[in-house]
Formats: structure tokens, C-alpha cells, sequence
């Protein structure tokens, strides 16, 4: 399936950033005042005659509006996955403690160490 849009245009980030281009369904009014409220400069929408994939809706763009030609349209940013290495979970024999006045029962203690060593 193609996404379709009929807004395209450029925008800046933030004032000096170089120009990148937006692209949005609905109204260019609309769209713009949301850029506006995130801190983008430089915005320049409009409305298409009908809906398009990205690379023509950019080369539309382009063709109507020479000064923006010579902007690339940038590339899908890439998701790197980086995972943390899976901790083990300690397989200490748990003991009671030696000055607690709660103690517990040898078959307590296997009880316990037998739920330990499932769980890792």
C-alpha cells in the first residue's frame, strides 16, 4: 500500500537549518500552523491538485517551485536496534540469616532453592 498526500512544501527546524520537505494531507493553513508551534522556520506548503505518492508529490513540488529544486528529500531514517546484553538471574543458595531471630526450615530452604534454579 502507497501513502497518498496532497500537501507538500518545505520547512526549516528551526531558523538557519537547512530546508527539508514536508509533506501532509488536509489543509497547507492547517499543517503549517502545527510547524509553526514546534519551532519551524522558513514554511512553505501547498495544495496539490490530487493525492500523491511522495516521490511525485516532490517532484510536483519541485517542477512549480524552481528555487526549492535543488533541495533533497530526505532519507528514511533507519531504526538501529541496540539491545543490552540479557542479565542473568543469581542462582545463590539463599541462607538464613545467622543473627535474624526468624529462621527458616531445611525444607523451606530446598523449597526455595528448587523455585531458584527454575528461574534461571
Amino acid at each position: 500500500m502507497v501513502k497518498l498526500y496532497d500537501v507538500v512544501g518545505v520547512s526549516a527546524v528551526r531558523k538557519g537549518a537547512p530546508l527539508k520537505f514536508r509533506l501532509a494531507n488536509g489543509k497547507p493553513a492547517r499543517r503549517a500552523r502545527i510547524l509553526e508551534r514546534n519551532g519551524h522556520d522558513d514554511i512553505f506548503l501547498v495544495q496539490l491538485d490530487r493525492a500523491m505518492p511522495k516521490d511525485e508529490a516532490i517532484a510536483a513540488f519541485k517542477e512549480r517551485h524552481e528555487e526549492y529544486a535543488d533541495i533533497d528529500a530526505a532519507k528514511p531514517k533507519v531504526a538501529v536496534k541496540v539491545s543490552a546484553p540479557k542479565a542473568k538471574p543469581s542462582t545463590k543458595a539463599v541462607k538464613a540469616p545467622a543473627k535474624s531471630g526468624a529462621q527458616l526450615s531445611d525444607a523451606a530452604l530446598k523449597a526455595v532453592n528448587k523455585v531458584m534454579s527454575k528461574v534461571a
